[in-house]
């Protein structure tokens, strides 16, 4: 076996050991968490990843998480391998397919409450509601409307635009007539003529 192989087989099996306590990958940082800190965790991590959860779908009421009675939100497709299998937790009745990690999430399947860390299947959702694809499609219909409202306000703000405000008008007071006091010449003031000039040097 090659060197660099073996070296990372080694580094795997002492990071993996028996001694050292097992990591849970949180479904919605993807990140290693100790099991002790989970709890914790999911409930930071649920403030930042808030609008994100905003956004799953829900499912109707009557399947609500029995902890905090919170909604359940459809759990989209895993990214990995880790993720691909998930334990129903409904009772009363009992998943009849709940046994650990033994149900596959293809996207459709798998309703959570991620803080409670509580999972229930589509089947179940389904026995606990009995008109569940009217009610989905009652959410899609609704979905849609919104959405389609949303455009419409969109396009009827682009095509009709605010106009701009007036400019802001300033008040200046009326200009008053300066009057210039000029003074005023007397004949003695005046310069002689040419002709008085003439006449004069002439006597």
């Amino acid at each position: 076996m090659p060197l660099p192989v073996r070296l990372l087989l080694l580094i795997l099996t002492e990071r993996h050991s028996c001694s050292d306590p097992p990591e849970t990958i949180c479904i919605l940082c993807h990140c290693l968490i100790d099991p002790e800190e989970y709890a914790a965790h999911r409930v930071q991590c649920a403030l930042r990843n808030a609008f994100f959860l905003a956004e799953l779908k829900k499912a109707p009421s009557a399947a609500s998480c029995p902890k905090c009675s919170g909604s359940l939100r459809l759990w989209p497709p895993p990214r990995n391998h880790t993720e691909q299998y998930f334990t129903c937790h409904a009772s009363n009745p009992v998943c009849p397919v709940g046994s650990q990690d033994s149900i596959a999430n293809n996207g459709t399947t798998r309703y959570t409450c991620f803080v409670c860390n509580y999972n229930m299947c589509l089947m179940c959702v389904n026995r606990r509601v009995p008109n569940f694809e009217q009610e989905l499609a009652r959410q899609r219909l609704q979905r849609l409307r919104e959405a389609r409202q949303a455009r419409a306000t969109t396009s009827s703000r682009s095509h009709n635009p605010v106009a701009p405000s007036a400019p802001p008008q300033f008040f200046m007071p009326p200009l008053q007539p300066i009057t210039v006091a000029l003074p005023v010449e007397t004949v003695e003031d005046l310069p002689p003529s040419y002709k008085e000039v003439v006449y004069n040097e002439k006597s």
